[in-house]
């Protein structure tokens, strides 16, 4: 499973990009099945790895979690100091996942060993249900380290792709006996954009801005680092027993003339439409699935899919059964050009770090993790993408056709259409937050 970090949609050659440099990308994506459409569930990084470890809505996960810190408070919470209790308080949402099924937990009743590599928020690995990995938690003493937010992100992870892919290939290599799960998700092409000379000098000689050359380059060398994983299953000879999946975690906006260094909002997130915005860039993320020999080479494919739809594909590939409460379907059936489930609209919402990011709310004297929580939703169809900004009463339309980077609201001349969608913002809401149902697997 390939994660790249702030790889917005349109900067690969496979997608049409003729300037940014992709060569590895491209090849898996000729290799196998694209579906150039889809769509993750949240605007950054952290919820939405959450849905592509658990197959739960980034909304459903954080409902299910808030509910859980209610009941295990006075449990966990017991003895200790005042100091240690607001610990666990803040620290509860890096710490919940054992809570939740993932995959690594999934795959192991069919004998799997797995390994998580690069950006992981959950504390530590073992939080994921891994077998093994790079993420190893944090210490008292490393919560006042200044740069604790590097834990947070992942620590001895986030070296996977940057620095190394040892890790990897040592793990493969005690495991190619045997079926494995991999997570390769290093924090590239996210900032800081400092990728080596060799990367940095294919772009500065072209007529973009500066900003453009930094972002490129660290594309290319997420490229590079993932070339150097798929160069390694060919010569051990994995290849055709080996299924890839490619995904982004949200999006970004970088236009090649469009300077952003100078903004550390738009530098640090990408342009207006980039990640922690609310328009279609910055959920959409084209899904590749290679597996040679088995699944199709060269097919381009434009229904909707959502990132929820990564373990429901997973398990079955792996002949294992979908539970009840994941909203995903399997792609499976439409990866092998066969007739299967399809979406005729995918409901998102929209969260707080929005209106941190772009200015919409300003809380007064805000933390980096206590933001003023408002209220947005997003319908995204075949045809259009609908925003309906509640705590600013603020609506958009936008014709995915005719205006794909959102440009052109066309909200106020389609009033009946946008009638439509809000029964079915109300029907997901319902199913987000409805109550936990502990006679399913939506817990362990």
């Amino acid at each position: 499973m390939i994660v790249a970090d702030d790889l917005g949609y349109p900067y690969a050659g496979f997608m049409g990009d003729t300037l940014v440099q992709t060569p590895n990308l491209d090849k898996l994506a000729n290799m196998g099945t694209v579906f150039r459409n889809g769509m993750v569930t949240q605007a950054h990084c952290a919820p939405s790895l959450r849905t592509m470890v658990t197959g739960l809505h980034s909304a459903r996960y954080d409902f299910v979690s808030e509910q859980l810190q209610e009941e295990k408070r006075g449990e966990l919470t017991q003895g200790l100091s005042q100091e240690d209790s607001l610990i666990w308080e803040r620290e509860f949402p890096w710490r919940a996942m054992p809570y939740f099924k993932t995959i690594p937990e999934f795959l192991a009743e069919k004998g799997y060993a797995s390994f998580q590599g690069g950006k992981w928020w959950e504390f530590s690995y073992q939080n994921g249900g891994f077998t093994h990995g790079m993420s190893t938690g944090w210490t008292r003493e490393d919560r006042k380290d200044p740069d604790f937010f590097v834990y947070l992100m992942g620590n001895e992870g986030l070296k996977l792709g940057r620095k190394t892919n040892q890790p990897v290939f040592d793990f493969i290599e005690e495991q190619k006996e045997n079926p494995f799960f991999l997570w390769w998700a290093p924090d590239l092409p996210h900032w800081p954009f400092n990728a080596p000379d060799k990367y940095y000098d294919i772009y500065k000689d072209r007529d973009i801005a500066e900003s453009a050359k930094k972002y490129y380059a660290n594309v290319t060398w997420f490229d590079d680092a993932l070339g150097e994983v798929t160069d390694y299953f060919e010569e051990k000879g994995l290849m055709e027993n080996t299924l890839f999946i490619y995904v982004n975690d949200n999006g970004w906006d970088q236009a090649p003339n469009a300077e952003y260094r100078y903004d550390s909002a738009l530098w640090h997130h990408g342009g207006p439409k980039g990640k922690g915005s609310y328009y279609d860039m910055t959920y959409r993320t084209p899904l590749i699935f290679t597996w040679k020999g088995t699944i199709p080479a060269g097919r381009y494919k434009d229904e909707l899919a959502s990132s929820m739809d990564l373990l429901p594909t997973i398990l079955d590939y792996a002949g294992m059964e979908k539970p009840d409460y994941l909203r995903g379907i399997s792609l499976k059936s439409n990866i092998a050009g066969t007739t299967g489930q399809s979406y005729d609209q995918i409901v998102g919402n929209v969260t707080q770090l929005y209106y941190a990011v772009r200015g919409k709310v300003k809380p007064e004297n805000p933390g980096p993790f206590d933001l003023e929580v408002i209220e947005g939703y997003w319908v995204r169809t075949p045809e259009y993408h609908y925003i309906w900004d509640v705590t600013n009463d603020e609506e958009l339309l936008f014709d995915m056709e005719k205006d794909p980077y959102n440009n052109n609201n066309i909200a106020h001349s389609n009033q009946e259409l946008i009638s439509t969608f809000k029964p079915k913002i109300t029907e997901w809401r319902n199913d987000i937050y409805r109550e936990i149902d502990r006679t399913t697997l939506d817990l362990e």
